[in-house]
């Protein structure tokens, strides 16, 4: 059974003509995918639609087992919350909270996920600073100060601390190691997927850096499967 199924799915903004639609596309529960995409090609719109904060005018969205389409908007925020981790291209870090405050945030919003760390024996903050450790973080002033006091880099190893935490099913990670250079890109982009499969996540990273793809179990281009897409000739 697949974690996540795309059928028939059709997106447009308002008085747009259509510009996504994906007649097919799975992940199983633990696989690795590399999404592939240029500027533009509806990257970040994709992941909207899989993570429900926007909705299709056609098709079906299922995530483990849940059509996404039929949920209310509250109950597809605790599907995102409870199953879903999230590295967000800008980091979308709360700024008045502490490094370790961000990184337990999603725990304290799922019980469900908080109960995955707990179950294991740890408390969130031994957790929190596992992951943190792991990904190079182990500053005990630096976990207690403002995020906003983080380098860039930092920061985005605090994000997918956050993403991580609670071992929710699917992993996001939207342009991750943009602002990366290659000896730091690929350090993260180890660590992130050796703590998906500690977690037993699912992990769907998406970048227009074709050369990072063979990390992946299976790449998929967008222009492939979006066949409303622009292929450049």
């Amino acid at each position: 059974m697949s974690l996540l199924t795309l059928k028939d799915v059709e997106f447009a903004w308002p008085n747009s003509a259509p510009f996504l639609n994906i007649a097919s596309f799975e992940i199983a529960p633990g696989e690795h995918v590399f999404l592939k995409g240029p500027s533009g090609s509806g990257k970040s719109t994709l992941l909207g639609l899989i993570s429900g904060v926007l909705s299709a005018q056609k098709g079906e969205i299922s995530f483990d087992g849940q059509d996404l389409a039929k949920l209310s908007g509250g109950a597809r925020d605790r599907v995102r919350a409870t199953d879903m981790g999230v590295v967000f291209q800008l980091f979308n870090l709360l700024p008045y909270l502490s490094v370790m405050s961000n990184v337990t945030l999603p725990c304290k919003l799922s019980a469900a996920r908080r109960n995955r760390v707990t179950n294991g024996g740890d408390d969130l903050e031994t957790e929190a600073r596992r992951l943190l450790e792991r990904l190079g973080l182990t500053d005990e002033k630096l976990l207690n100060s403002p995020v906003t006091n983080l380098s860039v880099g930092q920061q985005q190893r605090v994000a997918a601390a956050r993403a991580l935490i609670g071992a929710p099913k699917l992993i996001i990670a939207d342009e991750p190691t943009s602002a990366l250079d290659t000896r730091a890109r690929d350090a993260f982009l180890a660590l992130l997927k050796e703590e998906s499969e500690h977690a037993g996540s699912a992990l769907l990273f998406v970048s227009h850096d074709d050369g990072l793809g063979d990390a992946f179990h299976r790449r998929v281009d967008l222009t492939q499967i979006n066949t409303l897409a622009e292929v450049p000739a």
